[in-house]
């Protein structure tokens, strides 16, 4: 007999990825910036999911692949601590924290609606502060929250 919080949880994978950690607000941030759609091996998410560290939580699985050095700092700017565990053979065989690089390229677009850098791919520097992540704008130097960030650029 199933029980409820055998719903609440996603099958295990033999090999790929799992991002787990996930702020719940920023999880479709994070899926746009990692191209969901392009991805061709099956994906699996989870929201809402329960979290001792954050309330509730988002998790990422993807079988069969991995992700890019820039990409896992593309993901750290949304989610700031996350655990990124590389599974192989259905075995933990690599976790890391997930931390933002000095400068972030992920398509994210300026809110300022006069920088220039909304004409091509945007560079931002992430602040840290209590927690909270901002990203400051490279070349109009506005700093805001990723909770103001509207678009996104293919």
């Amino acid at each position: 007999m199933k029980t409820e919080s055998d719903n609440n949880q996603i099958k295990m994978i033999v090999n790929g990825l799992v991002i787990d950690h996930i702020p719940n607000d920023n999880l479709l941030k994070i899926l746009q910036i990692l191209r969901w759609e392009k991805i061709t091996n099956p994906v699996a998410v989870g929201f809402n999911l329960t979290s001792n560290r954050l309330g509730k939580k988002a998790l990422i699985k993807l079988d069969n692949g991995e992700l890019t050095e820039q990409q896992k700092a593309n993901v750290a700017l949304f989610a700031h601590g996350a655990t990124y565990n590389i599974i192989k053979q259905g075995n933990v065989v690599a976790k890391e924290k997930l931390v933002p690089h000095d400068e972030v390229r992920c398509g994210m677009v300026c809110p300022n609606i006069r920088c220039v850098s909304r004409m091509y791919k945007s560079v931002f520097i992430p602040h840290i502060e209590n927690d909270t992540v901002y990203a400051i704008c490279k070349y109009c130097e506005l700093q805001f929250s990723l909770n103001d960030l509207k678009e996104f650029k293919k």
